[in-house]
C-alpha cells in the first residue's frame, strides 16, 4: 500500500466522529454509486431502509447508519455495534441482472481489495463473512465483517437488489458481548491505528463500482477469480452447516456461479450453493 493512501486510511482524530457527506463525496469517484447518499443517525437496518425507500430511489442509491437497531446477518442473526465507530451500509441496485451470490462476492471484494492496510489477512470466509488469520496463527480466524445481500420486488413487481455490508472499524474489543469476543477483530485492532471511515466507505464504494461493472461487461469470471485468491476457505478441510444437516469435505474450488465445491471422502466433488461453515482446518 502506498503512502499516500495510507495517510487517507488513518486518523487518530477520527475515533468517534461521525460521518461527513461532504468528505466521502470528495473520495468518491464512482458514476452512480453514492451519488444519492444518506447518512442516518439511527435506522432499524440500512438494508430495511432501502427496501420501503427503493421505488423513489435511484439506482446506486447508498443508506449509512451510524446505529442500526434491528441490524441482521445471514439466517436473520442480530448485527450489533456500538455508534459512530464502524461502518454498517447499503447499496441499491435497480438495473442489473447480477445475481445475489455475485452480488455478495462484489461486496466482500470491494471490502478486502479497500482494507489491505489491516494486512494481507484479511480474507473472504465463503460465502460472505469477511475474517483475519492471525499472522500467528494461521488457523485462526476472527470475523471483521459481513455482507448480505437480498432480492426483492417493489409494488409494480420490479425486481432490485439490495448489498448490505457491515465492519468492524473502529470499535474496542470490549464493545462486543463477552461471549463473542474471541471470535471477533477489527481492522482498528489488526493496524493498530484509527481509521478514517469517511475515506473507508468512499474506497469501498469505488470498488463496488468498478467489480460491478466488469462484471456487467465481461461475466462474473474475474469476480469468482478475485475471490479465489482471496478466500480463507479453499484448500481446507470444512464441516458445513445446511439447515439441521452437517456435511464435511474439501473446500477445492468456486464454481462459476460463486458456489463452494466439496471433495467428499469418495473423491466426488458437488458444489453447495448455500451453508455456513462451522469449522475449518487446513489439510497436513
Amino acid at each position: 500500500m502506498n503512502p499516500n493512501r495510507s495517510s487517507n486510511l488513518f486518523d487518530p482524530e477520527r475515533g468517534e466522529t461521525p460521518l461527513s457527506l461532504d468528505e466521502i463525496l470528495t473520495h468518491l469517484v464512482t458514476e452512480r454509486i453514492g451519488r444519492h447518499l444518506t447518512i442516518l443517525e439511527e435506522v432499524d437496518s440500512s438494508n430495511s431502509h432501502l427496501a420501503r425507500e427503493a421505488e423513489r430511489l435511484p439506482d446506486g442509491a447508498v443508506c449509512v447508519a451510524e446505529l442500526q437497531t434491528a441490524g441482521r446477518g445471514r439466517h436473520g442473526r442480530a448485527w450489533t455495534s456500538p455508534p459512530r465507530r464502524n461502518l454498517m451500509f447499503s447499496v441499491l441496485f435497480k438495473e442489473s441482472s447480477i445475481p445475489g451470490p455475485i452480488a455478495t462476492l462484489i461486496g466482500a471484494l470491494a471490502t478486502v481489495q479497500a482494507t489491505r492496510g489491516a494486512g494481507d489477512w484479511i480474507a473472504l470466509k465463503w460465502p460472505n463473512d469477511l475474517v483475519s488469520e492471525s499472522p500467528d496463527d494461521g488457523a485462526v480466524e476472527k470475523k471483521v465483517g459481513g455482507v448480505l445481500s437480498e432480492t426483492k420486488t417493489d409494488r409494480a413487481g420490479k425486481p432490485f437488489l439490495i448489498l448490505g455490508i457491515g465492519i468492524n472499524v473502529n470499535s474496542r474489543l470490549e464493545d462486543f458481548p463477552e461471549e463473542i469476543r474471541e471470535r471477533v477483530s477489527t481492522l482498528s485492532f489488526l493496524s493498530g491505528q484509527v481509521w478514517n471511515r469517511n475515506w473507508l466507505l468512499a474506497e469501498i464504494l469505488n470498488r463496488i463500482e468498478a467489480l460491478w461493472k466488469s462484471s456487467e461487461a465481461i461475466g462474473a469470471e474475474s469476480i469468482i477469480d478475485e475471490a479465489r485468491r482471496n478466500c480463507s476457505t479453499l484448500g481446507k478441510q470444512v464441516r458445513l452447516r445446511i439447515g439441521d444437516q452437517v456435511i464435511e469435505g474439501e473446500a477445492v474450488d468456486l464454481d462459476p456461479i460463486g458456489r463452494l465445491l466439496l471433495r467428499d471422502e469418495t473423491g466426488y466433488v458437488y458444489p453447495v450453493e448455500l451453508g455456513e461453515v462451522v469449522q475449518a482446518r487446513r489439510i497436513t
